[in-house]
């Protein structure tokens, strides 16, 4: 059964600062779940189906086997979710003593009031918020995500930079927030394996400046490039990412095996306070009359173009 009190948590968690405010977020569905629950996320509380437990997802041996413990505690099975049917159906304990006294059997229709979907017959669990630590490229590409407002965007580059093996996005402080339902419901399990963190244009780009030693003229030390989206821009399809150094318009070498991509709002493109630090600017070339691509579609393909 979902108590009221565990209800009234899962429906604040829609909103942002109630996220912020109790460190938490809910992740729902069976896959979404079950890669959370595979990830380095501490769980807070879990709540499934009486189908979802008998379904095939939780069977004798999965390899899904949760890492991130529950409150810093690893979880009793060893061979996965399931490592005896009847332990999580016992009447008393049961789910909840496998997990920690952290589990709870309900209904799809408890699922469905409490969450955010508008079907959900398996699974719904809160986890505990990830620390906000600036990252930065090492020896890889690092995707930078200008204000992007839309969770499903986000959710969907998450995706995508997971299918590319992007580790890390860096986001704008008023970038969508990561946490939110909608942008989990779309990363498909992603967010488990990508990085996101927030931090100011000024800040991150500063120190990517450091990192190249690039207020040091007499350094041989390659300058990492930051690319950026433009309507006018170099053709993406004419940049050779497989070439490790080369240099830009002012003879500077550059090394191109590690870089910042910077995508821009939905509506605006890349904002002028960002601008100023792109120093290779991009385009997808235009074949016909559309005047702009989603933002997602547009990541897919640089990223595509950069892996080839």
């Amino acid at each position: 059964m979902l108590s009221k009190n565990w209800s009234k948590i899962i429906q604040s968690l829609q909103n942002k600062k109630n996220r912020k405010q109790e460190g938490l977020f809910f992740v729902e569905g069976a896959k979404n779940v079950l890669e959370a629950l595979n990830s380095d996320f501490v769980l807070e509380k879990l709540f499934v189906t009486e189908e979802f437990l008998n379904s095939s997802l939780l069977t004798k041996g999965s390899p899904l086997t949760p890492k991130g413990g529950i409150n810093n505690s690893p979880l009793t099975p060893e061979g996965g979710i399931m490592q005896n049917t009847n332990v999580f159906k016992a009447p008393f304990g049961g789910l909840g003593a496998t997990f920690g006294g952290l589990g709870a059997i309900v209904t799809e229709k408890e699922l469905i009031q409490a969450g955010t979907l508008q079907s959900n017959n398996a699974a719904l669990a809160v986890f505990k918020m990830k620390e906000n630590v600036l990252i930065y490229p090492e020896d890889e590409f690092v995707l930078f995500l200008d204000n992007l407002q839309d969770p499903g965007n986000l959710g969907t580059i998450i995706r995508l930079c997971d299918w590319y093996n992007i580790k890390k996005i860096v986001c704008t402080p008023n970038t969508v927030d990561f946490y939110n339902p909608k942008t989990i419901a779309a990363t498909m399990g992603s967010f488990t394996r990508v990085q996101v963190c927030y931090c100011p244009a000024q800040p991150f780009f500063d120190a990517i400046e450091t990192i190249s030693n690039r207020g040091n003229s007499h350094s041989g030390f390659p300058k990492i490039p930051i690319f950026g989206t433009f309507m006018e821009g170099e053709n993406i399809h004419k940049i050779d990412f497989k070439t490790d150094f080369t240099t830009d318009n002012e003879g500077h070498l550059v090394d191109i095996s590690s870089g910042v991509i910077v995508m821009g709002n939905e509506a605006n493109g890349i904002s002028d306070e960002v601008a100023q630090y792109v120093t290779r600017k991009i385009t997808i070339p235009r074949f016909g009359n559309a005047e702009s691509l989603n933002v997602g579609v547009a990541t897919a393909i640089i990223l595509d173009n950069l892996r080839r």
